[in-house]
């Protein structure tokens, strides 16, 4: 007798999954937020926790002064105060004109807070005519510089905890800029 050669036939089954009405409901509907969102809320969050939480503020007479001279002072921060509180905070020092070339320019251990002044300086120069212009879009820049550099004296603290006081000093120095600034953002529209 012959053998028979047994074949097996392989039957495919498929499962056909039912979504139920219940279970659409219980998935939770989420949108992802947006770039210009998610700053929009860290802005708040920041401007919240650094200005509007405190019973403080100037007075309506030395805001009206800020925001009437507030370009030369944005100014003024931006190329004088901030690259100060820069260097402050990494090196300990006040710098002088000649000791910008020294300590920032040609040491190349100094080259992020040379990026930072360069960033800065091109927000200022970006946001100027805006701020001339009492435009919100000029105190934003502003306001970006200012956080920029309270950015770095904080890191510059974490970095140097064995020698807190400069970047201590920087940073109350930074959180004054910050809250000045939000402190006459409302006179921007």
């Amino acid at each position: 007798m012959a053998k028979r050669k047994k074949t097996t036939k392989s039957v495919k089954t498929t499962k056909r999954v039912v979504k139920s009405s219940e279970a659409t409901k219980k998935t939770p509907q989420v949108k992802v937020k947006t770039i210009d969102e998610v700053a929009s809320t860290t802005l708040n969050l920041v401007s919240f926790n650094l200005h509007d939480r405190y019973a403080f503020e100037y007075t309506s007479k030395t805001k009206k002064k800020l925001v009437a001279y507030g370009p030369w002072l944005a100014t003024l921060f931006v190329v004088i105060i901030s690259p100060q509180l820069l260097n402050l905070s990494k090196n300990g020092n006040l710098m002088t004109f000649s000791g910008f070339f020294n300590e920032i320019f040609f040491n190349q251990k100094s080259w992020v807070i040379l990026v930072l002044i360069l960033l800065n300086v091109l927000f200022l120069v970006d946001g100027l005519s805006d701020l001339f212009s009492r435009k919100s879009r000029g105190w934003n820049r502003v306001y970006i510089t200012a956080l920029i550099t309270l950015g770095y004296t904080v890191w510059q603290l974490f970095s140097n905890l064995s020698q807190p006081a400069a970047p201590i000093l920087a940073i109350l120095g930074s959180l004054v800029a910050v809250f000045t600034v939000l402190d006459i953002r409302s006179y921007y529209k």
